[in-house]
């Protein structure tokens, strides 16, 4: 009996225990003003998405998804070829996200 309420004490610190994650906080903080005025940009770019992009935030709380470089070169890779199928690929900002990934890699090198 005394292991579980331990256990139950300790799960009711745990919250208290998490430590802030400014940049979940940021991420939070702007897909809550896009539910609000149904409107975001990001660096110029208008995002369309008001109720998919919350969700999907949300359910990874508030963690940054576009992280994995690999991943990154994979998605332009694909955009590159979204003129077959009658696609834009400006639609999809592929220069726009090359070139932060660029500058995110000089950053790490320190170039």
């Amino acid at each position: 009996m005394i292991k579980i309420v331990f256990l139950l004490l300790l799960l009711a610190a745990a919250p208290a225990l998490a430590q802030p994650d400014p940049v979940a906080d940021a991420l939070h903080a702007r897909l809550e003003a896009l539910q609000f005025t149904g409107d975001l940009e990001i660096d110029g770019a208008k995002i369309a998405a008001r109720e998919l992009l919350p969700a999907v935030y949300a359910n990874r709380q508030f963690q940054p998804l576009w992280t994995d470089e690999h991943r990154i070169a994979e998605y332009l890779a694909l955009v590159a070829t979204a003129p077959r199928d009658g696609l834009e690929p400006e639609d999809y900002y592929a220069d726009r996200i090359g070139t932060l990934m660029e500058i995110t890699k000089d950053s790490a090198s320190g170039r």
